[in-house]
């Protein structure tokens, strides 16, 4: 057989398999595009809780709402919004980011300036670490709307990852004087730690855990930064009494646990420390853990 001949035959194998590849990924993205996703059942301790049996509820009427209605722009977001949380809280990222940017993706399709969902969008981005997309994004929807707490959070986080730190505390100054709660305080803690000040970083952290809801995942969130910041300034005794209340607050919350192993980890109780993160381990994903 000439060699002409065999190129032929294997350009024209190339273009087949090339066709064919193509072919399935534009299978699998319309299928994505078309995909409906619901929430997860949870596992262990926080799904024996009434805010998870409330979440569920809400979630499963959403989900038949968009079912009913592809037009059901708010009922789109909410759901988004219940899938960012609900990653924080199971670890489950990898399911509940592509579920949310799906619903969010379809908003903006039908609204390409709607607010709330470029905000969600920005925060996705942020939480997989495209962080000049998300700032992006961020700044996009603060143009729309610039009276909005919110959207200043994320502009401080997408800042402090991009290493704009004196962005980030302008636009920490303008969210907590829109709105003073537990996100613009922990974001004053947070940032407050990075320049090195401790104490302002635990004096911020307090107003941010008054200001939230005990046993809410946000709340308990911000006690368990509160023990790390109590860590950092060797003062382990106060950080093992905000893990306690946290978990007295929140049973089996994974990250007070994982604190917990921290603290016997510093005194040099090594068993127990791991003891204490695998048992973290087992509660959610989170690969800090391991």
């Amino acid at each position: 057989m000439k060699k002409s001949k065999i190129y032929l035959i294997c350009i024209g194998l190339f273009i087949l398999a090339a066709s064919f590849i193509i072919s399935r990924y534009s299978t699998q993205q319309k299928k994505k595009a078309t995909t409906l996703y619901a929430i997860l059942d949870r596992k262990g301790p926080s799904a024996e809780t009434k805010e998870w049996e409330l979440t569920r509820k809400r979630a499963m009427d959403l989900y038949k709402a968009v079912v009913v209605n592809p037009e059901d722009i708010k009922s789109m977001l909410a759901l988004a919004g219940i899938f960012v949380q609900e990653a924080r809280i199971t670890g489950n990222y990898t399911h509940y980011d592509m579920a949310a940017m799906k619903y969010i993706n379809d908003v903006l399709k039908k609204d390409s300036a709607n607010f709330e969902a470029l905000t969600i969008k920005s925060l996705l981005y942020l939480s997989q670490h495209h962080f000049a997309d998300g700032l992006a994004i961020a700044e996009k929807a603060k143009a729309i709307n610039p009276y909005n707490s919110f959207v200043y959070g994320i502009l401080v986080d997408g800042n402090v990852e991009m290493g704009k730190y004196d962005s980030a505390v302008a636009n920490s100054d303008r969210m907590v004087s829109i709105r003073p709660d537990i996100r613009s305080y922990s974001r004053i803690s947070y940032l407050r730690e990075i320049y090195g000040d401790n104490p302002g970083a635990i004096e911020a952290m307090k107003l941010a855990i008054s200001a939230g809801v005990p046993g809410d995942e946000n709340t308990e969130w911000c006690r368990v930064q509160l023990g790390k910041l109590y860590e950092h300034t060797g003062d382990t005794a106060n950080a093992t009494i905000q893990y306690t209340i946290s978990l007295q607050e929140r049973p089996a919350y994974a990250y007070a646990i994982a604190g917990m192993g921290r603290v016997a980890a510093a005194q040099h109780n090594y068993p127990k420390a791991i003891s204490l993160y695998l048992q973290a381990d087992k509660l959610i994903t989170d690969y800090s853990f391991k």
